[in-house]
């Protein structure tokens, strides 16, 4: 396990938070919720997980994609850690007093991690038009941590109102954190490999109140 400077703080500058409130997203650069070293341990983490080929989204959103599970929030469960211990490994960062305080600060309250997952998108691969909280109603926020350091394509759209829309380009530690009430995408992969780290955080800690399918 990696060292973790528990005494250091998250800034979060002005322009951050008054894009966040506009476009109910917000993207933070490297270094700033994450350091390098957290990040490196992240991905040699993460590349030992085993993955599953995705082609329908939770949200019911066609996808094209390879995804390995950390914790699962299955319609009325509550939410489940798999793939142990290399998921804990991960979810202890996430979800550390550092991580934490800076959620509270971003977002008034604070929230509780419900699902955590690893996206990996390869040419050609795409996340089609959804909103998150289709996979559950109490999802808050989405956070994407970029663990790809070369792809093209792959740019994240979100769409706050129907005549708007923004886009953003992510790349190596850039964090992602959008509402889950807003309906956003991922466009193609043109080459090379997009990972990412995304978790999910709710005010709520009991069972997935999204109806079963059966």
């Amino acid at each position: 396990m990696i060292n973790i400077e528990t005494n250091r703080s998250i800034h979060i500058d002005d322009k951050q938070i008054s894009t966040f409130i506009e476009t109910g997203t917000a993207m933070f650069p490297m270094g700033v919720v994450f350091t390098k070293e957290e990040l490196q341990y992240i991905n040699d983490i993460q590349i030992k997980l085993p993955q599953e080929q995705v082609i329908i989204g939770d949200a019911g959103e066609p996808n094209l994609l390879y995804v390995s599970r950390l914790m699962v929030d299955l319609p009325g469960e509550k939410p489940t850690l798999v793939n142990r211990p290399l998921s804990e490994s991960i979810i202890n960062i996430l979800n550390d007093k550092i991580r934490q305080k800076f959620f509270k600060k971003l977002l008034g309250k604070e929230k509780y991690l419900r699902r955590c997952q690893i996206n990996r998108m390869t040419k050609n691969s795409f996340i089609g038009r959804h909103i998150d909280r289709d996979s559950n109603p109490d999802y808050d926020v989405a956070v994407v941590i970029h663990l790809g350091k070369q792809f093209d394509g792959g740019e994240f759209v979100v769409y706050p109102d129907n005549n708007k829309s923004y886009t953003f380009r992510p790349n190596y530690g850039t964090v992602l954190i959008s509402q889950c009430k807003i309906p956003h995408e991922v466009l193609t992969v043109n080459s090379d490999e997009r990972v990412s780290l995304v978790f999910f955080l709710s005010d709520y800690l009991e069972e997935n109140r999204r109806i079963k399918n059966h």
